[in-house]
């Protein structure tokens, strides 16, 4: 599936700025998240980054990539001048919003079945900043991916041709990051 943003709308990659001594933290597992850290490193020279998430081969996947990483059940100390929330639950968006600190940038890559509840007050209070990413512009992606500044090959689980469609929906529905299908 496809999303085209207003004609007008930046990236969030290209919207939210990191200091050169931030420090940041991803928080969830989804697949959506592996790649915003692959990203984010090869951006923000000297950006810490600590990506905490329940899926240990996801966070081998980071650590490979030289991101430190931590399970969410062990305890996490400090806050983040940019966290990037990717757990797609009520919970985990609460959790991640805990570790913002006053002054800092939330951006939401999650998107809920329902509603969440949110603490207004605690937003406004921290002044914390929330930045929506859904999705972005192919040009930027593809020059990102042509010099070779995201590695998306441990991504990908398996690559079946056309013909072997059933396989390849099997194989993705084991718990595969990404199968790719080739005609």
């Amino acid at each position: 599936m496809a999303f085209k943003l207003p004609p007008k709308q930046k990236d969030c990659a290209f919207r939210v700025k990191v200091a050169p001594q931030a420090g940041g933290m991803a928080r969830g597992g989804r697949n959506q998240c592996l790649l915003p850290n692959n990203v984010l490193p090869a951006d923000a020279r000297g950006y810490g980054l600590l990506a905490v998430g329940r899926h240990p081969r996801k966070l081998a996947i980071l650590a490979k990539g030289g991101i430190e990483t931590r399970l969410a059940s062990d305890p996490v100390e400090g806050e983040a001048d940019v966290l990037i929330e990717a757990t797609g639950n009520a919970t985990g968006f609460a959790t991640a919003r805990s570790w913002v600190r006053p002054g800092g940038t939330m951006v939401l890559k999650s998107t809920f079945q329902g509603e969440i509840s949110l603490d207004a007050s605690g937003i406004v209070v921290d002044e914390i900043t929330l930045v929506g990413s859904r999705s972005g512009a192919f040009p930027p992606a593809l020059d990102l991916l042509s010099r070779g500044l995201i590695e998306v090959e441990p991504l990908i689980h398996g690559v079946f041709p056309l013909d072997h469609g059933l396989a390849a929906f099997e194989e993705a529905a084991s718990g595969a990051l990404k199968v790719l299908l080739s005609m």
